[in-house]
């Protein structure tokens, strides 16, 4: 079954592979994905294509023009993509300088709030895209910064023994 096979790659072996911080193997299997049903149905969320293009904003290969038209495709209100194409956007804006990527990224995190774990991978990957702008106190870029922040998914526990005292990063 193709829709079974399209979640073993996308979900399972790609997100499964950012899990592990294996960047390359994520990019390989959401391309996997993609090849086991080019065409796209409807009805159907791809769940490779979010991940795949935050990927491609993190290095820089994407524009946001580009995730726009791409996330125009998708289907409006699902959270899936509201949360992967959000972040990309987010992140790609926050590279070209663009204040509006702090609310932004905040929206899309907010999409992932049901989600903890891939709520979790975005947060991640979009403060690692921080760790690359200027420093906040010397740029407009302090928002986004702040806007990855070190929460996590809303209404979800936390206990306090594994949590560490967060510093401001100084620059």
């Amino acid at each position: 079954d193709r829709d079974l096979a399209v979640g073993v790659w996308s979900i399972g072996r790609g997100i499964g592979a950012l899990v592990r911080e294996d960047r390359d193997a994520a990019t390989l299997a959401f391309e996997r994905s993609r090849q086991v049903a080019p065409e796209r149905h409807a009805r159907i969320l791809d769940a490779a294509h979010g991940p795949s293009l935050l990927l491609r904003a993190l290095a820089g290969s994407t524009t946001p023009s580009a995730i726009e038209v791409a996330w125009s495709g998708e289907i409006r209100g699902a959270r899936w993509s509201d949360l992967w194409f959000g972040t990309a956007l987010a992140v790609a804006l926050a590279d070209a300088g663009d204040r509006s990527a702090a609310a932004v990224l905040e929206t899309a995190l907010q999409a992932g709030d049901r989600y903890p774990l891939f709520g979790a991978l975005a947060r991640r990957l979009a403060a690692e895209a921080a760790e690359l702008l200027p420093c906040p106190d010397e740029g407009d870029l302090g928002e986004f910064v702040g806007a990855v922040g070190a929460g996590h998914a809303t209404g979800e526990g936390q206990d306090a023994r594994h949590v560490g005292s967060i510093e401001a990063l100084k620059c």
